[in-house]
């Protein structure tokens, strides 16, 4: 004889295991999966929008964290939104602006960048690239007494380090791959643009050839590092 199927236990009942004293990872898993689901018949739309507003404010469960990366407060906020209008327009806007970071392409929560170790050592590496850089353009930008060549050092600098690094990190951090891609190539080009003329140099047995080789070299492992996934 075949089995009947049991029920899916409502969102109360989830959120009730959740509560509870000894609760597991297992059951976050649960009421994050449970939030996902359709609203089931004989539940308002508002009654629904009303005990997912109650949960993202919830300043106990909303923090909870299934073991794929997203938190609760981040799946309420998406099940409301998905309820559409006028319940979306009642999401709190901090709760809006920490929601979850979603892949585009994969549908999979994104770990922030500066979170992991590679990422923190890669983005690291860059900034004091960056910074050390500075530090020759500003002392001749003083002997030179010219603020237009301060300006001028800083931009090169920036576009060098800073900005493609920053824009690898914000593409990251969003999901996005273009953004994130962008960034890397820009760095990856910067480093060969250094690479290049050390070669070349030391080639001819020049040694001053060396300082273009570790500032490529440190480039190019930085960018390595943001993009490594661990």
């Amino acid at each position: 004889m075949d089995s009947v199927p049991q029920p899916l236990p409502s969102l109360n009942e989830l959120l009730d295991e959740v509560r509870a004293p000894g609760a597991s990872r297992a059951d976050v898993d649960a009421l994050i999966a449970g939030l996902s689901r359709p609203l089931p018949e004989g539940q308002s739309p508002r009654e629904r929008a009303d005990l997912l507003l109650a949960l993202i404010e919830d300043e106990r469960l909303a923090d909870f964290t299934g073991r794929d990366g997203r938190t609760v407060r981040g799946a309420a906020v998406q099940a409301l939104l998905e309820l559409g209008y006028p319940y979306a327009l009642e999401v709190p806007p901090e709760a809006l602006a920490a929601k979850d970071s979603v892949s585009e392409e994969e549908g999979q929560p994104v770990v922030p960048l500066l979170s992991t170790s590679n990422g923190k050592w890669g983005f690291g590496l860059l900034m004091g690239l960056g910074a050390l850089m500075l530090l020759p353009a500003l002392y001749m930008s003083v002997q030179a007494d010219s603020i237009a060549a301060l300006l001028v050092f800083l931009t090169l600098v920036s576009c060098l380090t800073f900005l493609p690094a920053g824009m690898t990190l914000l593409g990251h951090n969003m999901g996005n791959r273009v953004i994130k891609g962008i960034g890397s190539f820009w760095l990856i080009l910067c480093s060969l643009l250094w690479l290049g003329p050390s070669i070349a140099m030391l080639g001819s047995g020049s040694l001053v050839g060396l300082l273009p080789l570790v500032t490529g070299s440190v480039s190019l492992i930085g960018t390595w590092l943001m993009n490594s996934k661990s």
